[in-house]
């Protein structure tokens, strides 16, 4: 069944390209990236470094001539976390090794409609939907845009030993936000996003939907600094912070992450 929907995804898209193909030139592009993450919680052993995650890999990017919202994208990509190490007396040891592999290499075939929207589906049968209102544009001082995001298992995972998701997981998370950017250089920008997130518990319960959104909701603020070393190659940094259990009983979490990364582009339109 999970192959069944990604094939239709795919074919969908290809159906999309051969609409809107014509003999006019297109932009084709490749992005390479490699993008790390701290995972940590300031109040536990370990601190923001209390664990790592690793992300590589590569994107197909085509455009369309005559239809400029439209971009069809292909991505493959290879997620490693490491494990965090505590002795008997709760002292961070440090990290060490990767974990289970198992849903390590991913894939991801996506339509994007401009600055307006986008709809992606990947091997695990996640399915993303993100909707952007134009941004106010306020000249040298910025600009600031609304976004909207569904993420749910177009394929229910059940019981699946290679994932965190347990039964009843469909709809992941809901995400209202709120983004702001402004150029600070030629070469650097600095950007900021303020997000109210409903995510679903992945550990089935009998709870119903409605009431463990509500339970899992959290704040996320991040702050991210960009320089664009080249035209094509891009380095970035991030500092995001997670305020959890915001409506329950438990003690409020606050969660530190560190993130940055690089990626360079290739334009491989035919000249």
């Amino acid at each position: 069944m999970r192959k069944l929907i990604v094939s239709f995804l795919v074919l969908s898209i290809f159906s999309s390209v051969v609409f809107a193909q014509t003999t006019e030139a297109v932009t084709r592009s490749i992005t390479t990236y490699f993008d790390n993450t701290t995972f940590g919680n300031i109040d536990n052993p370990g601190g923001i470094f209390g664990g790592n995650e690793f992300e590589v890999g590569a994107a197909y990017n085509q455009n369309f001539a005559t239809v400029p919202w439209l971009t069809m994208q292909f991505r493959v990509n290879a997620v490693f976390d490491t494990i965090t190490v505590i002795d008997s007396d709760e002292n961070y040891i440090g990290n060490s090794g990767f974990r289970d592999l198992g849903q390590t290499i991913r894939g991801r075939a996506a339509l994007i409609f401009g600055q307006y929207g986008f709809l992606s589906m990947d091997t695990r049968g996640l399915m993303a939907i993100e909707v952007y209102s134009p941004r106010l544009d306020f000249g040298a001082a910025g600009s600031l845009g609304f976004n909207g995001i569904v993420e749910l298992f177009a394929i229910p995972l059940i019981n699946d030993p290679n994932t965190a998701y347990q039964a009843k997981t469909v709809l992941d998370v809901f995400v209202l936000e709120m983004a702001y950017s402004v150029p600070i250089t030629e070469n650097f920008s600095y950007s900021t996003k303020l997000a109210a997130r409903f995510q679903q518990n992945p550990v089935a319960t009998d709870a119903k939907l409605l009431d463990q959104f509500i339970d899992d909701f959290r704040i996320r603020w991040e702050n991210q600094l960009n320089w664009s070393v080249t035209s094509e190659l891009l380095l970035w940094g991030r500092v995001r912070y997670e305020a959890r259990n915001l409506a329950n009983d438990a003690d409020l979490a606050n969660i530190v992450y560190l993130q940055g990364g690089l990626s360079y582009y290739f334009d491989v339109s035919k000249k």
